[in-house]
């Protein structure tokens, strides 16, 4: 596990972790709180000879001293000494005991021995420090004379007498407190360690690609509502759950090779969601235009039959391995919400049957395998539980491809590097599918639900039912002109938006030729909108040319300047009146030029140099 696998294992059980760490806390108090109090005191003793006058007696003896000092310290830890301790101080123990809370540390190549005793009360430790040196002399001079009669005598003289302690030496909060931290940190790493990279759960796309190099084809969002919901892609089809559903189908079918028809759908334990996914990946696939079959291999847990109303859970495949009932009579139809989606077939695990693996591995299952994969699009095997018995790898191995579920929240490490390695020798494994991962992560995919029926026509296969289109309305019959200024008529398909008899026409009018007839045609604004009748007037007086001169002058014609033709008043009620209705009259699209309405004298092609004059009509 690296740093960052780390932070985010700590964050997600930071609550077992702070418990960890205060129960390290908590142990460390206990301990203090049971340790009983002990103060200790030392007195430090030398050893010498008793007596000598010349200097070899003092070298002689100094070196002797050295050799023998650790053994005469040693009597301070024996009954000859403790004995005459606990008779002077009147203690109810004895000479073993006593030993416990006497030691002796005697320095290399030193004559001198520093004696520590520890007891309940500060007093009591230094009167029994002093105790056992005095005694511990008593003892020394006694073994010395009676061992070198001819040798000067071994003497032990206290050098600094035991004083009353002013703290105990246990317990020792301080120590105590840094025991309890340093512990409730190694209980929580180690319990961090054991959960996470021994038995941890495989949530995220990280987690599987430590275990496995197959790829996570999709991560199905989870439901709180999950059990009363099963099949969300035909209930709630705009669950994010069930986009989740709809972008596996669209993974799974981007990786599967052309003949694949055969996909078996595992796990390693029952309760991961495979019967969920199996079904509500059929459903998904079929509102696609997908001919699809489910079948409930699992002969021992059978759940296909209770996610798909209606069918018959007696009737299925152990009666056609059984040789009971042929394949067609197994077969029920399902029919999805949609109503442009394929029926689903489901063969159902059928009644109870012995020897449930000796039936999947048998020449009839591979038989029927072989046959219904020439009849649908996609077989989606429900299979057994791999770690529970050998028919989850029975069937894979007879099914072209396998898509392994896990389940976020209880799948271990462990039990999906079993599964992977128990379908190395059955099909190829194409993907695995994180199941009931969070859907605030964003590990689904899943970022809108809007298009979930632009989805299925997406996915939908060619010869598939045809997929629903929005009807748009048709546009107007218009006339244009063509170069050499003869009307040519233009019709408009009702449904398909493209011009019969003419070129397609584009979105916009070509620039230059709408700013050479001098039309603008009505654009958003951010500001307020005025009333209907001075937006369509306002709009109508930026196309009409300024009109000066007399009322009564003529138009005249192609030589008539645009800044000096004059149009009288009913002429501008027509054109807004027809501006209100959205109908602009007699606009040639493809030029820009305008005609008169019929009853007028003609109208000026402008930036074209041309005027055209309806027949039958007088000028003004």
């Amino acid at each position: 596990m690296d740093l960052a696998s780390v932070r985010a294992a700590a964050r997600r059980r930071w609550r077992a972790l702070v418990l960890l760490f205060l129960l390290g806390i908590a142990a460390a108090m206990a301990w203090w709180a049971v340790t009983p109090v002990q103060y200790r005191a030392s007195a430090t003793v030398i050893f010498a000879l008793d007596g000598g006058t010349t200097v070899r007696d003092v070298v002689d003896g100094g070196t002797y001293v050295q050799q023998v000092v650790p053994s005469y310290a040693e009597l301070a830890l024996t009954p000859l000494v403790l004995q005459g301790v606990i008779s002077e101080l009147g203690l109810g123990t004895t000479p073993p005991e006593l030993a416990k809370k006497i030691s002796v540390d005697v320095k290399s190549r030193s004559v001198l021995a520093e004696i520590s005793a520890d007891a309940g009360s500060a007093q009591g430790a230094a009167d029994l420090a002093n105790a056992v040196t005095t005694e511990l002399a008593r003892a020394v001079r006694s073994v010395s004379q009676g061992t070198q009669r001819a040798a000067l005598p071994i003497v032990v003289r206290t050098v600094s007498v035991a004083k009353v302690p002013t703290s105990p030496i246990a317990p020792n909060t301080v120590r105590q407190a840094g025991f309890g931290v340093f512990g409730g940190l190694l209980l929580a790493g180690l319990y961090l360690y054991l959960r996470e990279a021994v038995a941890g759960t495989v949530r995220t796309r990280e987690d599987v690609a430590e275990v496995t190099a197959v790829p996570v084809v999709a991560s199905i969002v989870r439901d709180p509502r999950a059990r009363t919901r099963p099949l969300p892609v035909d209930s709630q089809p705009h669950l994010p759950r069930s986009e989740s559903f709809r972008m596996l189908r669209t993974n799974l079918l981007a990786r599967l090779a052309q003949d694949t028809r055969l996909v078996a759908v595992v796990s390693g334990q029952a309760g991961e969601g495979r019967t969920s996914l199996a079904a509500n990946l059929a459903v998904a696939l079929a509102n696609s235009g997908r001919r699809v079959l489910v079948i409930d291999a699992d002969l021992r847990n059978p759940q296909v039959s209770s996610l798909f109303s209606g069918v018959n859970p007696s009737l299925g495949l152990t009666s056609v391995l059984s040789g009971a009932e042929r394949l067609d009579s197994v077969i029920q139809p399902w029919s999805p919400r949609k109503w442009d989606a394929q029926p689903i077939d489901v063969i159902t695990a059928g009644s109870p049957a012995e020897g449930a693996s000796e039936l999947l591995g048998s020449s009839s299952m591979t038989g029927l395998l072989d046959e219904v994969s020439s009849r649908y699009d996609l077989v989606l095997v429900d299979t057994p539980a791999l770690l529970d018995s050998t028919d989850g790898a029975l069937v894979a191995a007879q099914t072209d491809a396998s898509i392994v579920v896990v389940d976020a929240r209880t799948t271990a490490r462990h039990e999906l590097t079993e599964v992977m390695h128990r379908l190395e020798m059955a099909a190829s494994v194409i993907g695995v599918v994180l199941n009931n991962t969070p859907e605030s992560g964003g590990s689904s995919g899943v970022r809108s639900t809007a298009g979930s029926a632009d989805a299925d026509r997406a996915d939908a296969q060619p010869g598939g039912r045809p997929a629903s289109r929005p009807i748009t309305a048709a546009p107007r019959d218009v006339t244009t002109a063509t170069e050499d200024g003869s009307p040519e008529a233009t019709t408009t398909g009702p449904s398909t938006g493209r011009s019969i008899g003419a070129a397609p026409r584009t979105a916009a009018r070509s620039a230059s030729g709408a700013a050479a007839a001098g039309h603008r045609w009505p654009s958003a604004d951010p500001r307020p909108a005025a009333s209907p009748a001075a937006t369509t007037e306002a709009a109508v007086s930026s196309q009409v040319p300024s009109v000066t001169g007399s009322p009564g002058s003529p138009l005249s014609g192609s030589t008539a300047s645009a800044t000096t033709s004059r149009l009288d008043l009913a002429d501008i009620r027509r054109r807004v009146d027809a501006m209100r209705s959205m109908t602009p009259p007699g606009v040639d699209e493809p030029s820009g030029t305008a005609s008169t309405p019929s009853g007028t004298a003609g109208s000026t092609a402008h930036g074209s140099g041309r005027t055209r004059t309806a027949p039958g009509d007088d000028e003004d």
